[in-house]
């Protein structure tokens, strides 16, 4: 203690000497600055702190130290000072001090302690403080009060308006001076596999007997109100059908004028993949009435009755090309009462149309097909061989549309035949289980699919006993016999679950980030991403239809075309369990000359053979991935897809021209009395961009039949300067062509051109068709032999009757031909 006192007497002295400075320095100074002030009023303070602090040091050094000691701590002895009060009177004097300083304390301390209990019993809340403990376990749920939840025991019926209520102090509510549970809500509903995965789980514990039972909620079927009124229209795929249930029915033909019955329309029954978000165009077929053909295809008739409308479904786009789903139409019935009945739409064999029934004086048209018919879509008029007459059933729309009935003598409403249906058709490689027949009634499109569904995530039920798990992922339902004490959690999700149903997504070029380029070569470019050209319009590549993209970028025989598409997949590799492509189209179709499928495999790096075929016509490459994904589904974000293919190239001939632009001599000229004469034909073309080669054949009369008198090898020149003739003679002369002499690629020569050298005059004679205007043979189509005896026949003019002329030789008369119906 008397350390610190003497300690204290230092720094008091120290800080008043600073003091003193500070004032003295300024005092010479012309401006003090506010800094200047606030550091002498903090010494100030600080001084009279110490101050304060060693007066009352000096109070407990007298209370409790010997007062010979404390007289020499404050009356240093070098001052001579003599105390005036003896040891005695200064010891009582001490006592005194001690004992009232004591008492002061405790007075102190009594009167804080009573004024405060005066004041809390004055002011104080009403309720004094409290504690408890709680303790409870949920053992019935017989009740359904407000914070309970409705229970069926054991029986086998589902749960309904549960709640979830923790035992945890965060679920704890005191409101009211009552102690009760607050109602949790934890689910996780998610639309994308990796936010499913990393959800929050929904948690609850169970306490009383009985049973716990989860129920999934499994799709139904959603039946799309029918569409039945004839015209187009469009519906949008729910964002999780990936597959539709269709039936269709074709629009029925039109009754002939005397009552003879058109066709029913055609009936499809077939399950269509689809692309959810998607729109699909809808084309319900008309009825024919009377001789007016149905919406969509319909043939007229004329007092026969007219061809239904297909009705048909179509994705990208309402163009015919779209069509994947098509119901044909009835054939439209004959006209007379004898007249022919309209065939079904598309209940043939493949959905081909019915042909129409034959009639006492016109047979019946024939019905479409899905390669063939009067025209893609439409239904024919009243058919040949007398179109005039047109009292045959027209044909019915369809895939293909069906022929008219044929009309054969020229009787006004006699008895004809029935038109024939429309055929119907279910797009390859899209759609399933289909099948096809004639309808019985009215045209509409049915369109059914699923109900969006519930997945959960695997269950996991926690017990101390057995410590079981359960995996709920397609369960209709869990039930556990034993429940007290389980906690069970779970993930709720609703949509379409890669990763816990077998779910299907279909891409076409049409699926957002989808692309397609084309290269050619001796081998496939090594990467997906170089070495090839973008296909600019993808527009034929984006159904199985009838629209092709083309690809033929080499005139190098033996090298490849290739086509590249990519698609981008909406899972990752890790929730992906398999990919199936189907490739449509045609390749070369002759031996040697294959078409390819790929795949692109990240792992190797390499291009990786999923088919090979021989495809001579429209056809379908078919292969699968089952395992290891990650080596087919790029890793960079985009789970892109790359697949290739490719068609071997065969050289092809070149393309006869007939024509008689740059053909010298014209066909059946006199050059007049020469000996030589320079021959030249028009320049025929090559599939493949070569430069044709030529062989041209000189003959005697008119004819190229027999031997040839003389032969001009095959050169690139298209003219031959041919010496050695006689006058006064007929030569005839043709050309065939090839690509070049390492190819047996000759296209044969069809043709035959005729001049004379200083023929004799020879008048033109009509052949056996006619002669001079008078006929001596019928005919029901343009002719086509047999146009003169002597002379150049002309061409061909008119349409029934048909006219020409024989041209005399040498200066002979022309002669003037008809050929009569």
């Amino acid at each position: 203690m008397l350390k610190l006192y003497y300690y204290l007497q230092s720094k008091i002295q120290t800080t008043e000497l600073k003091l003193s400075q500070k004032i003295e320095k300024k005092l010479n100074e012309p401006y003090s600055s506010s800094l200047f002030y606030f550091n002498v009023i903090s010494l100030n303070i600080f001084l009279v702190f110490l101050q304060i602090l060693n007066d009352v040091l000096k109070f407990i050094i007298i209370l409790t130290r010997d007062p010979g000691i404390s007289f020499n701590i404050f009356f240093k002895q070098k001052e001579l000072r003599s105390c005036p009060f003896s040891y005695s009177y200064y010891k009582n004097i001490q006592k005194r001090i001690k004992m009232f300083s004591l008492a002061g304390v405790t007075a102190m301390v009594i009167v804080s302690v009573v004024s405060s209990l005066i004041t809390n019993l004055l002011f104080g809340g009403k309720n004094p403080g409290q504690a408890a403990t709680f303790s409870f376990v949920q053992s019935s749920w017989a009740t359904a009060s407000s914070n309970t939840a409705a229970h069926n025991g054991a029986t086998a019926q589902p749960e309904t308006n549960w709640s979830q209520y923790l035992s945890k102090d965060t679920y704890l509510s005191t409101a009211n001076n009552t102690l009760s549970l607050t109602q949790t809500t934890a689910t996780s509903t998610q639309t994308s596999e990796e936010d499913f995965l990393a959800g929050t789980f929904s948690q609850a514990t169970t306490t009383g007997a009985g049973g716990v039972k989860l129920t999934t909620q499994p799709p139904t079927t959603i039946v799309v109100p029918t569409f039945s009124t004839p015209g187009a229209t469009t519906w949008t795929v729910p964002s999780w059908v990936t597959y539709i249930d269709v039936e269709a029915v074709g629009g029925n033909g039109g009754n002939g004028n005397s009552g003879r019955a058109g066709g029913y329309g055609g009936r499809v029954i077939t399950r269509l993949t689809v692309t959810p978000n998607s729109t699909i165009y809808l084309n319900v077929g008309g009825n024919g009435i009377g001789s007016t053909g149905g919406f969509n295809g319909g043939g007229t008739g004329l007092s026969s009755g007219g061809g239904g409308g297909a009705s048909d479904i179509r994705l990208n786009n309402n163009a015919t090309s779209s069509r994947v789903v098509v119901a044909g139409g009835g054939g439209g019935g004959g006209a007379g009462t004898n007249g022919g009945t309209g065939g079904a739409g598309g209940a043939g064999v493949n959905g081909a149309g019915v042909a129409g029934q034959n009639g006492p004086n016109g047979a019946g048209g024939a019905g479409g097909t899905n390669s063939s018919g009067y025209s893609i879509a439409d239904g024919g008029p009243p058919g040949a061989p007398y179109p005039a007459w047109q009292y045959g059933g027209a044909g019915g729309g369809g895939f293909y549309g069906g022929y008219g009935g044929v009309s054969s003598i020229y009787v006004s409403n006699a008895s004809q035949g029935g038109g024939g249906g429309g055929a119907s058709y279910a797009s390859p490689g899209i759609t399933t289980n289909t099948t096809f027949t004639a309808g019985s009634g009215a045209s509409f499109i049915k369109i059914s699919h699923v109900s969006q569904p519930v997945y959960y995530s695997s269950g996991i039920f926690t017990s101390a006993a057995t410590n079981t798990n359960k995996t709920v992922y397609n369960w209709d339902k869990v039930y556990w016999t034993n429940p007290v004490g389980q906690t069970v959690s779970m993930k709720v999700r609703t949509g379409v679950s890669v990763g816990f149903v077998a779910a299907t997504t279909t891409y076409t070029m049409g699926t957002t980030g989808s692309d397609a380029w084309e290269a050619t070569g001796a081998s496939l470019p090594a990467t997906p991403t170089s070495g090839w050209s973008n296909i600019a319009d993808k527009s034929a590549l984006l159904a199985d239809d009838n629209s092709r993209k083309e690809t033929r970028l080499t005139n190098g025989h033996d090298k490849f075309d290739y086509q590249l598409y990519r698609f981008k997949n909406s899972a990752t590799a890790a929730s992906t369990t398999n990919i199936a492509v189907t490739w449509n189209g045609y390749g070369e179709g002759v031996t040697s000359y294959d078409n390819y499928l790929y795949i692109w495999n990240f792992g190797s790096s390499t291009w990786q053979l999923l088919d090979q075929d021989n495809l001579n016509t429209d056809g379908n490459q078919t292969g699968a991935v089952s395992s290891s994904m990650s080596n087919y589904i790029s890793g960079d974000g985009n789970n892109y897809i790359y697949i290739a293919a490719a068609a071997k190239h065969k050289n092809y001939s070149p393309t006869v021209n007939n024509s008689s632009t740059n053909r010298s001599p014209a066909n059946g000229a006199d050059i007049g009395s020469v000996t030589s004469a320079t021959l030249t034909w028009p320049v025929w073309t090559d599939p493949d961009g070569d430069t044709p080669e030529y062989q041209a054949q000189l003959f005697a009369g008119n004819s190229c039949a027999g031997g040839a008198l003389d032969t001009r090898a095959y050169s690139t020149s298209d003219s031959w300067a041919k010496s050695g003739l006689t006058t006064g003679q007929t030569y005839s002369w043709n050309v065939k062509s090839r690509s070049s002499a390492a190819y047996a690629d000759e296209t044969e020569a069809n043709n035959c051109y005729s001049f004379g050298t200083g023929l004799p005059a020879t008048d033109g004679v009509c052949g056996a068709g006619g002669t001079g205007g008078t006929a001596t043979q019928y005919w029901y189509t343009t002719p086509n032999h047999s146009l003169c005896d002597v002379g150049v026949a002309s061409e061909v003019t008119g349409t029934g009757p048909w006219a020409w002329t024989c041209a005399g030789t040498g200066g002979g008369n022309t002669q003037w031909c008809l050929w009569r119906l």
